[in-house]
């Protein structure tokens, strides 16, 4: 019992640890400033985790390395290409809506700093925290699948914070966007997971993740108002669940 109790306690606290250190090495002003700080924030949280579980024995450092060898064609194809097209197959009415009719969401009205952040540090940063360090840490005494739904649900309350923030500058909270993106980004933590652990790439779910921040940023609403989209979302979206029921039901009970 202890086991399964420290485990969580530990990812807990390396949740906080993540949240705090983001808003001590958050500063106003220069904003390439402002994004490279964050960024070292959640490495700096990462490395102070990496620390402490070796220490007390909860981690392998061995796990945390990757190993970079060769892929063969059909590895290639299994780690890379089904997962990622997968994921795409979620989006294929945005995708579709993008190509066609330009739709580019609030993407390009972003800064350059903003985009580092979503698409590039952030990813990094986080799958290596959410995905690679807390599911190694969790398997310790659960099963793939509870390991990965503890670190999602960890992953998801940590970006409660950004809503937080926003409740303490206006004075109350907007509860539906609180939600749904608490919702949203538990979604994404679990197929995340569910990916990190059939095919054991840090890189994948790398790129994965930015793939999903790019088409959070794009409005999703814009599917609903056409509706051969919607109808080609719905049937992507069946398609893609179904394809992915079928690539990870053997990694999650192993």
């Amino acid at each position: 019992m202890s086991c399964y109790r420290n485990t969580v306690i530990l990812s807990a606290i390396i949740s906080i640890i993540t949240v705090l250190f983001v808003k001590i090495f958050t500063f106003d002003g220069d904003p390439v400033i402002a994004v490279a700080t964050r960024f070292m924030g959640k490495m700096f949280s990462a490395m102070a985790a990496i620390v402490i579980l070796q220490t007390i024995g909860y981690l392998d450092i061995d796990d945390l390395i990757p190993e970079f060898t060769l892929l063969t064609y059909d590895q290639f194809i299994d780690t890379y290409v089904i997962p990622l097209s997968i994921t795409m197959g979620f989006f294929n009415g945005i995708i579709l809506d993008k190509l066609i009719y330009g739709n580019q969401g609030i993407l390009p009205r972003s800064s350059t700093e903003d985009k580092c952040s979503y698409l590039i540090l952030g990813p990094i940063s986080e799958e290596f925290i959410y995905r690679v360090i807390l599911i190694n840490l969790l398997r310790h005494c659960y099963s793939p699948s509870i390991s990965g739904i503890i670190a999602s649900v960890f992953f998801s309350l940590s970006h409660s914070h950004y809503h937080l923030n926003l409740r303490r500058l206006l004075g109350r909270c907007q509860w539906f966007p609180f939600f749904f993106h608490t919702l949203s980004t538990l979604v994404f933590g679990l197929y995340a997971s569910l990916i990190y652990l059939r095919v054991q790439s840090t890189v994948v779910v790398i790129i994965i993740h930015s793939f999903f921040n790019y088409m959070g940023l794009i409005r999703v609403e814009r599917v609903f108002k056409q509706w051969w989209l919607y109808i080609t979302d719905f049937i992507g979206v069946i398609i893609a669940m179904i394809s992915l029921y079928f690539f990870i039901r053997d990694s999650v009970t192993n």
